[in-house]
């Protein structure tokens, strides 16, 4: 926007320039007009001008300054603040770019403890490190961290470090008098561990800490293998090794599946079995299985069948039938209408073509913006295409024009106009009280914003009514044509 305004403003001192070669008008003084732009490497630095901060951030300009020198501050978290001086000159742009300095850190935190071995934690993350250990490059701040141990209480401590500061932190790890810990193995291993029916999301060999002292239930569980379960005593303060021989298993889950029609093909897992309804899979592990059933004529089926060791599951699909389908080739006035059917967007815009629309009527709505949604009915038939072509209706209102004038100090007269819309402005005819002769502007279809309002200048004061007489296009909707008569009386 503030580019779109500059831009406007530039043609405008432009078209007075113009005006007063022409007409020998007399161009008013700008008081501030010079700009600067601003680039960092890297970017996105707070601007201070002169110790204030602009709100904005590089790359970007600052503009309307008065000639003169201006010192300029980038600030940037983490670099160093870079300040520099620079001449701005009325009706130019200076540029300036700054390579910004990174600040570097060389602050450092030594990590140990009794016994050794603690692994250390920011939060509720592991810095992937034990003690001891140490952090470096670290800048001025409050750090928080915790030592874990097995058998052992967690520990957490905060260290204030100072700019480029050296620490040594010292715990003495406390042990754990109410838990204990657990080492699985197994034969196989990579088996499930569940504690008191609850599975702990690891696999053997592993070791399960912080387990409250006394007597639990310890489950492995490995696909292929039958379920173990144990009694497990915790000791305060020690490990407790387990090793349990798994005996392997033969899955003996299956699944009937039958079908109405009969015949159909079955999927299971995405892999098909090249066998139809009615059929029994046999031979299956425990578990969840995603199974589809194809037909042709019929929609396919997809299911999920949980098997159960050493039973049986039974499923019935009562397959639906696909109906007579038909096309849709939608066309609009403009293009690039959003196409809904049955108020469901189809993912497409006009022209498009939708298929495997069932047969019978169905509602059409094309939306895009500034059209009014326009809703039709079209009868789909079967395996033939339906052609629509739809007119939109533009809804963006009338363009109309905001008038106003002022006179300056040395008599000289500017009128400023603004739109109530984004159009494309194209020329202006202006004639003056008691002047036959008619004044034209080019402005060679300038995007003009809403409320952005065009000056127009002359070298002094004419009083009685003047015409401006204004040629362009909407720049929303259809962009159609407009010419706008606006009479301005001065007194």
């Amino acid at each position: 926007m503030k580019k779109l305004i500059f831009i406007t403003a530039a043609i405008s001192l432009f078209l007075i320039n113009s005006c007063v070669d022409k007409y020998e008008l007399i161009e008013p003084k700008p008081e501030k007009n010079g700009t600067v732009f601003i680039d960092s490497d890297p970017d996105s630095a707070s601007i201070f001008l002169l110790g204030t901060e602009t709100g904005k951030v590089t790359p970007d300009s600052l503009t309307g300054l008065e000639t003169g020198e201006y010192e300029i501050s980038l600030k940037k978290e983490n670099f160093v603040d870079t300040t520099f001086s620079v001449q701005v000159y009325s009706g130019k742009t200076t540029s300036a770019f700054v390579e910004m300095k990174k600040i570097l850190y060389h602050g450092v935190i030594v990590f140990e403890s009794e016994p050794a071995g603690a692994e250390i934690f920011s939060g509720d993350s592991s810095l992937g490190k034990t003690t001891p250990d140490s952090l470096i490059n670290l800048k001025p701040g409050t750090y928080t961290f915790t030592f874990r141990l097995a058998n052992y209480e967690d520990t957490t401590f905060s260290v204030v470090l100072g700019k480029n500061q050296r620490i040594v932190k010292f715990v003495q790890m406390k042990k754990s008098l109410t838990e204990g810990s657990i080492f699985v193995t197994s034969q196989p291993d990579s088996a499930g561990i569940y504690l008191d029916g609850v599975a702990t999301n690891k696999i053997t060999p592993d070791t399960l800490v912080n387990i409250p002292k006394g007597s639990h239930q310890l489950t492995l569980k490995r696909n292929g293998y039958a379920d173990t379960t144990l009694t497990v005593n915790v000791v305060a303060g020690e490990v407790t090794n387990v090793s349990v021989q798994l005996r392997q298993y033969v899955p003996r889950g299956s699944i009937t599946i039958d079908s109405n029609p009969q015949g159909a093909g079955i999927i299971i897992d995405g892999e098909p079995l090249g066998v139809q309804t009615p059929y029994t899979i046999a031979n299956l592990l425990e578990g969840n299985y995603n199974l589809t059933l194809t037909l042709t004529g019929y929609y396919d089926t997809t299911f999920t069948v949980q098997v159960l060791r050493d039973r049986n599951t039974d499923v019935f699909i009562e397959m639906t039938p696909v109906p007579p389908m038909g096309s849709l080739k939608i066309q609009s006035d403009p293009e690039g209408a959003d196409v809904y059917i049955d108020n469901v967007f189809s993912g497409q815009q006009t022209p498009a073509v939708i298929n495997q629309l069932v047969t019978g009527d169905h509602s059409v709505t094309l939306k895009l913006q500034d059209f009014a949604d326009t809703t039709i009915s079209v009868n789909i038939l079967e395996n033939l295409t339906t052609e629509e072509f739809v007119v939109l209706r533009d809804t963006t209102s009338a363009v109309q024009i905001t008038g106003a004038y002022d006179v300056k100090t040395d008599g000289q007269i500017i009128f400023s106009f603004s739109f109530n819309q984004d159009v494309r402005f194209d020329s202006l005819v202006v004639r003056q009280p008691g002047n036959p002769n008619a004044i034209s502007l080019n402005y060679f279809h300038q995007l003009v914003l809403e409320g952005i309002p065009v000056e127009i200048a002359f070298p002094e004061k004419i009083v009685g009514n003047w015409t401006f007489i204004f040629y362009g296009n909407k720049e929303r909707g259809r962009q159609d044509g407009f010419r706008i008569v606006e009479f301005i009386n001065v007194q």
